[in-house]
């Protein structure tokens, strides 16, 4: 699935980072006010591990930095990763939730 990343790449402007900002209503995180990746829900980019949310923290840490092509793919690679994490974290919720209420059956 990283294969076909879920977000991309768009806008005129460079690469550089000079602030990270989320548009909720498009989808988009800006890198800079001409530069963004499309397709990028808010799930994802509010989910955190450990204490950390990694969609913003991947770009914040290159603030002032221009990104490769390759840190371009690696950033897109990564909210795929995250996006399928969510998935199948839901899943297991889904079946932990089934099994719960078979066992309080199996109790009745």
């Amino acid at each position: 699935k990283l294969a076909k990343p879920i977000a991309k790449c768009e806008g005129s402007a460079g690469l550089r980072v000079d602030k990270v900002t989320y548009d909720s209503e498009r989808a988009r995180v800006y890198i800079n006010p001409e530069k963004w990746f499309a397709g990028i829900p808010a799930e994802v980019w509010e989910y955190h591990i450990g204490g950390y949310q990694v969609a913003e923290k991947w770009l914040k840490d290159r603030k002032g930095m221009g990104l490769s092509s390759e840190q371009v793919s690696h950033y897109t690679r990564v909210v795929t990763a995250i996006s399928e994490t969510i998935s199948i974290q839901q899943s297991l919720d889904d079946l932990f939730a089934e099994v719960e209420t078979s066992l309080l059956k199996v109790k009745l």
